[in-house]
C-alpha cells in the first residue's frame, strides 16, 4: 500500500506533495529564505561559500556584494563593468 501510486499517471501537483511527504531531503532550500531554490545540488547557485541561494536571494546578495567590489583598473569603471563613485 505504500506505492500506491505507482503505474498511474499524476499531475505535477500530486507528484510534489508525494516527493514532499516521501522524499524531503531531495528539495534544496535557500540559505536566506528557506524556500525551495527549484534546483539540485549539481546546478546550485552560491556567491562564494554562501549557498545554496534562491535566484531573489541571490540577486539581492549579488547587489550587496557589489557595493564593495573594488575596479582591478580604471578601464573597468569607463566600461561600466562598475558604478563610478566620482560622478
Amino acid at each position: 500500500m505504500a506505492e500506491w501510486w505507482k503505474g498511474k499517471a499524476l499531475g505535477q501537483a500530486t507528484h510534489e506533495r508525494i516527493n514532499a511527504q516521501h522524499y524531503p531531503g531531495t528539495r534544496q532550500l535557500c540559505v536566506e529564505c528557506a524556500e525551495p531554490t527549484g534546483r539540485c545540488e549539481d546546478d546550485s547557485v552560491h556567491i562564494e561559500d554562501h549557498g545554496p541561494l534562491c535566484e531573489a536571494c541571490y540577486d539581492l546578495e549579488f547587489e550587496r556584494q557589489k557595493q564593495h567590489w573594488q575596479p582591478l583598473y580604471e578601464g573597468e569603471k569607463i566600461a561600466g563593468f562598475l558604478p563610478n563613485k566620482d560622478s
